[in-house]
């Protein structure tokens, strides 16, 4: 078999093969378990269908069945993600904005360190409150069973430490969810009159969910992409887009 990616069979396993090392990465590598590794595991097994029957091995039917529920599937997860990403951008904070209110919703920690989203997160947040002079912090995100400290805690050492005076940190430590997140920071803006633009540091993927959590307690938040960590980037927009879906159907 020719190795040209002029070849169609040769296109088809690469594609395979790329949603199968991403799908390794992120449940191995990283411990990612969640509903968007569900769907991935759905998506690779779709391109190894298709791959395989392409290849003559299965019915004519089954080849078919695996082409287009490849096609309808993977495109419906690039347009969603192509869209979200849009949108995002669309509301990134203006360069000539005053003194914000950045919101940095929390993930995972490990002990008293962030994980490297967590931290990708907070170098963004750390970013904005030095472009805008005046800024203060809200961090937010509760304690894991049996974790030592709170994800907000955890935010806030790491904001200390890299020269945020503590006064101008405020966390909620009791979330457990991107919905409480934005419920419990959006009462502490209002308790404590802060003032200016609300902007939310985190990931591209976790943007528009962030927004939309954001609206339905009153706050019009802007954008703040943070560095993604591209191992396991695919299945989190896989999560975002389902958490999308749910957000519209159920909430």
């Amino acid at each position: 078999m020719s190795f040209s990616l002029k070849n169609a069979h040769t296109r088809r396993l690469l594609a395979a093969l790329l949603a199968s090392a991403t799908l390794v990465n992120a449940g191995v590598f990283y411990g990612v378990r969640n509903v968007g590794t569900l769907v991935l595991v759905g998506l690779t097994a779709l391109l190894w269908g298709r791959y395989l029957t392409a290849k003559g091995y299965g019915p004519h039917w089954l080849a078919d069945a695996c082409k287009w529920l490849c096609r309808i599937g993977w495109g419906f997860f690039l347009g969603c993600s192509i869209i979200m990403y849009a949108l995002t951008w669309a509301k990134a904070l203006p360069a000539d904005s005053g003194a914000a209110v950045i919101v940095v919703p929390g993930a995972q920690v490990n002990g008293s360190r962030p994980s490297l989203m967590l931290q990708n997160r907070l170098d963004r947040g750390l970013q904005l409150w030095r472009q805008h002079p005046g800024s203060v912090l809200v961090v937010t995100g509760g304690r894991a069973e049996g974790a030592p400290y709170s994800e907000a805690e955890v935010m806030a050492l790491y904001l200390t430490q890299n020269g945020v005076d503590p006064e101008a940190i405020y966390l909620e430590d009791k979330a457990t969810n991107t919905r409480e997140n934005f419920r419990f920071a959006a009462e502490i803006i209002e308790e404590n009159h802060l003032q200016g633009p609300v902007v939310i540091a985190t990931d591209a993927f976790h943007q528009t969910r962030c927004r939309l959590w954001a609206a339905r307690y009153g706050l019009n938040a802007y954008s703040a992409i943070c560095v993604p960590c591209w191992g396991i980037a695919p299945v989190f927009w896989l999560r975002e887009v389902c958490g999308i879906a749910h957000f519209y159907v159920f909430c």
